[in-house]
């Protein structure tokens, strides 16, 4: 990790510590994911979005493969199991990230983690912040390929569903934290200074409010970090530290 490119140090950094998170974790841990990271990604005012996506894993050397998710993704009657696949989209650096892939026993047993490709090119127009549908995107891992097929604008609207508005404000704590966690790697003396070359203001900014400071667990297990404000010191959650005026602001905070 501390050899890692200043621009994607955020990009390795927080899947990799997202799996303590969704371990052992039920169906629909990639929809979950997502939004977890999206969330991380947002404290450090990092846009992305999620995208649906069917996954043809394939053997190299044998030439046989498998799909997992689908080209026609959906959720349940009741809105609550997905069937399908999904990854995090970063549109600043044309990566993305696959933080459940080792659901996939192909994946799994090679023990490589989070996949975090990267859009070199692509097939069709792409003049938007998002892939267009129908990108083709190719990862090779260990002996394997692994292709990933963006889905067709249909199935966009298949982003707000019962499970996902339930689980919003929890998804949203854990991002937080999750972020607050890569915060307290991100300041050791091992990565501070790459951190502080990362293309992301509002990191730098959150870099030097948190200073050396300790955080804390509260009662709710919120990661906490104890600022001082004028004449006090106050406790606060990571999206509760005061920026300087100008900082970017969080992309997904919600709005009203």
């Amino acid at each position: 990790m501390a050899e890692a490119p200043a621009d994607s140090l955020l990009e390795l950094l927080l899947p990799t510590l997202l799996l303590n998170i969704i371990a052992g974790s039920p169906a629909n841990a990639c929809i979950d994911a997502g939004h977890i990271l999206r969330h991380a990604f947002g404290q450090f005012g990092a846009h992305s979005s999620l995208q649906l996506v069917d996954l043809v894993i394939r053997d190299r050397i044998r030439g046989d493969g498998v799909m997992y998710g689908t080209p026609e993704p959906s959720w349940d009657e009741a809105g609550r199991v997905f069937n399908g696949h999904c990854v995090l989209w970063l549109p600043e650096s044309k990566r993305f990230i696959d933080a459940t892939v080792e659901q996939f026993p192909m994946v799994r047993r090679l023990r490589m983690g989070p996949v975090i490709g990267r859009l070199m090119f692509s097939t069709e127009p792409f003049n938007s912040e998002t892939p267009p549908p129908g990108t083709h995107i190719g990862v090779t891992r260990g002996d394997l390929l692994l292709l990933y097929t963006i889905a067709a604008e249909e199935f966009a609207n298949l982003t707000d569903t019962p499970w996902i508005r339930e689980r919003a404000g929890q998804n949203r704590r854990s991002g937080i934290n999750l972020a607050s966690t890569a915060l307290d790697a991100l300041r050791t003396p091992l990565l501070r200074k790459r951190a502080l070359a990362t293309p992301y203001p509002r990191l730098h900014a959150l870099l030097m409010a948190v200073g050396a400071t300790p955080s804390n667990l509260d009662d709710n297990r919120d990661v906490l970090f104890s600022i001082v404000t004028d004449t006090n010191t106050r406790l606060l959650r990571l999206d509760e530290i005061p920026l300087p005026t100008g900082t970017p602001a969080d992309p997904t905070t919600p709005v009203g």
